[in-house]
């Protein structure tokens, strides 16, 4: 029984939680960073929740180990054994070909259980090393001080020992990889900085000198710069990890984590400056300005992805204002729709070069471009991206002379330019940008890349800023409603988000008292019902002069943007129906109309709605009826291709695993999702109550309740999240349930309360078709052989059920037979225990079983089957296509 205990220690120190995190974050930290699964590795390189959310996990692995030998009463022979096996366990992976992280955080687990005392004392020297010094000398004084420890405390046949046998499996990972110090001409140095600095080379000078070392960046008296070994990057991650959680309360723990980030982030510029990436960026702490001088690829598309932060949480304020071309208050959704595709596309890839780059935000920029705002800003977008795409770093320079020369690309794309719009502050910025940059090289003597990009850009911010001013001046309808323009006041956000980013800040959520409370209500029809967005080929096409010919005549508002590959036009006209004709056969055409008379006529606001996930499954009919807004999860390749119709996900899932191709991966919805989801839905309720998913199994209950604090009061007293501890078409249940509450007259508490009761009493049950989806998506680790022998099980007609309620997940057992339907209809009408259901049915890509279920229960009696619907894609990836699942609920009597 104890070698079997040993063994279970080995395979759970093998659990690679570091892996798994990176994984679901869209990153595989074996191939960044410094290569290993540790904490410090994810917390530097995937993000810093994750991080520590990993050092948590591999302390657990190290922790119950021990702990639960003790519990069991073995010997503190097997407890010493136990805890060293799942040290090498974690840093030599059964599950990662033997690879893994450096087993300093799974030690510290098992020591934690061994004797908290020794481990208290030992990390004294660690956590000073790392702060004055280095972590990776402070982990080596650690390791002795347990050792000492022990012995003063006369612990030494457990805790000491322990740790010497700890020893061998953390000295080698940190010698590895071992080949190289054997092939180096130079092995004895080679071992010697890595055993002691844990890095190639050795650091001689202290951190603590370090900290207070002031430097200038470009200086003509500074001929110096500091740089710093790619693996010494890790005591940053290990300092800030070790003052989190690990040692102090829960509470306590996560306030000293976030005032110890804050508190590191300032003083340890020189580090911050080489790891970040790409930002020349440097704090002088003389004049307390901030200069940048280089944007690299990474840095670009942190901007971009800023700029979506920040148009998300200033979309209300630029609908507020918007009356020009319409008052539709749609200007901010269209730039924030925009904005979020972009981000959509570029935030979980990583990029090389700014071609490649670049190449995604104009394809995504095409794609999502809304409105006359967003049209505007994505002509003027592709060609500033034009102008950079084929350098290595963006330059002042450059940057100014791609932002002049986009304000002329921007004028174009609207077929009737109109002054005090949008396109008066792109002229100021650009104008401004360029006058700067050309001052700023005139200075330096004509060398280019000397410009600081962070002044330019905050020259270029004032002068557009002024220019939205005068935007009111020009413009009788702004001059009127005394306001200034949507889109320019967007744009402007845009410049503000650039700067904030490069400076290090972070987008602050807008107050509602910051921006006029004016609504803009239309008093008389509009002069052009519909709006008509339009994107197709070039390739066959017509060009671009002769469109603005054909269509100048039917509307106003005429924009058209085009890229390499394809053309989008966005107008205003009564004849919708005539340019979808004149259109339809052009190459890839695709199409969306809008009624703007419905839009802008006020809408009548009703006391309370739903806003559910798009893993509830509801019927389509079912959400336009009760007009419940759904938030959407996203499921893409590893190769950036993203899936958003449950209708494409299962046919590209069957062809992946025949071709070889990985699988899909999911992501729950962001917080600014929630927020945009949740502005809409207070358009039509005045209360809104939100239902998410199992918070054990997804972050969408915390995506929903960040997004619901972002609000101020009164409107986030308005917005209600429920965790309804079940998914899928549980979920839709419960949401439909809730309906008739609302229909019913039911207030928000009273809802809530029922719902409480309710939602316990529901039960899903699955059934996989195909565990080959399962494996190879990464979800299980298991042996192709494995794969094969379950594959062989499935067609002898074995079935598992599986049940979720009261948010845990249960295996019910095995089942026998090849028609799942009937396997389900029996397991349901088994567990009802003869009481009155209500019933909704889920399927994978797999119809014909999901009606035969149903007819299955319907010859039941008192069973109500209220739908069938297919699964979300997100689900659909974890289960496979065929899957089938069910849930069902008592019908109150």
């Amino acid at each position: 029984m104890s070698f079997f205990w040993i063994i279970f220690s080995y395979f759970l120190g093998s659990i690679p939680f570091g892996y798994l995190i990176s994984r679901f974050s869209g990153k595989n930290i074996l191939k960044i960073g410094w290569k290993k699964s540790s904490g410090s590795n994810v917390f530097k390189n995937v993000g810093k929740w994750q991080g520590i959310l990993t050092g948590v996990l591999d302390i657990s692995k190290g922790y119950l180990a021990v702990f639960c030998a003790q519990q069991i009463g073995f010997s503190s022979e097997i407890q010493i054994f136990s805890g060293t096996a799942a040290v090498i366990g974690h840093n030599w992976s059964c599950f990662l070909k033997f690879s893994g992280g450096r087993g300093i955080g799974t030690f510290i687990g098992a020591l934690l259980a061994l004797s908290p005392k020794i481990l208290f004392f030992s990390l004294i020297p660690l956590a000073l090393f790392a702060l004055v010094w280095n972590a990776a000398v402070g982990t080596l004084l650690f390791l002795i001080a347990a050792i000492i420890s022990a012995f003063y405390l006369n612990q030494f046949e457990t805790a000491g020992i322990f740790t010497i046998l700890s020893l061998a499996p953390i000295l080698i990972k940190r010698l590895s990889p071992v080949k190289e110090i054997k092939n180096s001409a130079n092995k004895f140095k080679l071992f010697r900085n890595r055993f002691i600095f844990e890095n190639d080379q050795s650091l001689s000078e202290f951190r603590i000198k370090r900290i207070f070392k002031k430097i200038k960046i470009n200086s003509p008296k500074s001929k110096e710069s500091i740089k710093l070994p790619s693996r010494g990057r890790q005591e940053v991650a290990l300092l800030r990890g070790l003052t989190g959680p690990f040692l102090l309360p829960p509470k306590a723990g996560w306030k000293a984590a976030k005032l110890g980030v804050r508190i590191a982030k300032k003083p340890i510029v020189p580090v911050k400056e080489i790891v970040s990436n790409g930002v020349k960026k440097l704090i002088l702490r003389s004049a307390e300005k901030v200069v940048v001088t280089e944007i690299k690829t990474e840095d670009f598309k942190k901007m971009m992805i800023a700029s979506a932060q920040k148009i998300v949480l200033h979309q209300e304020e630029i609908n507020k204002i918007n009356v020009f071309p319409v008052a539709d208050k749609d200007t901010g959704y269209n730039l924030a729709a925009t904005l979020i595709g972009v981000e959509g596309t570029v935030s979980q890839k990583n990029y090389s070069t700014l071609r490649e780059l670049t190449k995604d935000i104009k394809e995504a920029v095409m794609t999502n471009a809304r409105g006359n705002a967003g049209m505007i800003y994505a002509g003027y977008l592709i060609k500033l991206l034009d102008t950079v795409k084929h350098l290595d770093s963006i330059d002042a320079s450059h940057l100014s002379l791609a932002m002049k020369r986009a304000i002329k690309a921007a004028r174009l794309s609207i077929i009737k330019p109109v002054e005090g719009t949008i396109l008066d502050v792109i002229k100021a910025s650009g104008e401004k940008a360029y006058e700067v940059a050309k001052k700023e090289k005139s200075k330096a003597g004509g060398n280019l890349g000397t410009g600081n990009i962070i002044k330019i850009l905050e020259e270029a911010q004032k002068s557009s800023e002024t220019a939205l001013r005068e935007t009111k001046e020009k413009l009788e309808v702004l001059k009127k409603n005394n306001v200034v323009d949507a889109g320019a006041l967007g744009f402007v956000k845009i410049l503000e988000a650039w700067v904030e980013n490069l400076k290090g800040l972070t987008p602050v959520p807008v107050s509602e008292n910051d921006f006029s409370l004016f609504q803009p209500e239309l008093k008389e029809e509009l002069k052009q019902r519909y709006e008509v967005v339009a994107m197709f080929g070039k390739k066959g096409g017509p060009q671009k002069k002769e469109l603005k010919k054909e269509f100048s005549s039917l509307g106003d508002s005429l924009e058209i943007i085009e890229s390499e590959e394809r053309i989008k036009i966005h107008i205003h006209t009564n004849y919708p129906r005539l340019i979808r004709e004149k259109l339809k056969d052009f190459p890839e055409a695709e199409f969306r109309i809008e009624d703007m008379q419905k839009q802008v006529k006020k809408i009548k606001i009703k006391p309370l709605g739903l806003v559910v996930e798009q893993v509830a499954d509801l019927p389509k009919e079912f959400l336009e009826k009760y007009k419940i807004e759904e938030v959407s999860f996203r499921v893409k390749f590893p190769d950036g291709e993203i899936i958003a119709s449950k209708d494409e996900i299962y046919p590209k899932m069957r062809e992946s695993l025949k071709s070889g191709r990985p699988l899909p991966t999911t992501s729950t919805p962001t917080f600014k999702e929630f927020f945009s989801t949740y502005q809409k839905a207070l358009e039509k309720f005045e209360k809104i109550l939100v239902i998410t998913l199992c918070s054990k199994l997804s972050g969408a209950y915390s995506s929903a309740r960040i997004a619901r604090s972002i609000f101020k009061k009164p409107t986030k007293l308005n917005i209600f999240v429920f965790d309804c501890f079940t998914a899928e078409v549980a979920e839709g249940l419960i949401a439909v349930r809730a309906q008739e509450l609302i229909s019913g007259g039911k207030s928000i508490n009273k809802v809530i309360e029922e719902l409480k009761e309710f939602s316990p009493k529901v039960t899903l049950l699955a059934c996989i078709e195909d565990f080959r989806y399962i494996v190879r998506g990464g979800r299980f680790k298991l042996p192709e052989i494995i794969v094969k022998v379950l594959g062989l099980i499935q067609k002898t007609g074995i079935r598992p059920i599986v049940s979720l309620k009261k948010g845990k997940v249960k295996f019910l057992g095995i089942k026998t037979g090849k028609n799942i339907a009937k396997i389900l209809a029996e397991e349901v009408d088994k567990r009802r225990g003869g009481k009155a259901i209500r019933v909704a049915i889920g399927h994978a890509d797999n119809l014909k079983e999901a009606e035969r279920l149903k007819e299955e229960l319907e010859k039941k009696e008192s069973i109500k089957v209220l739908f069938v619907s297919l699964v979300s894609p997100v689900v659909g990836v974890h289960v496979g296509p065929g899957a089938l699942l069910v849930a069902f609920h008592p019908i109150d009597q």
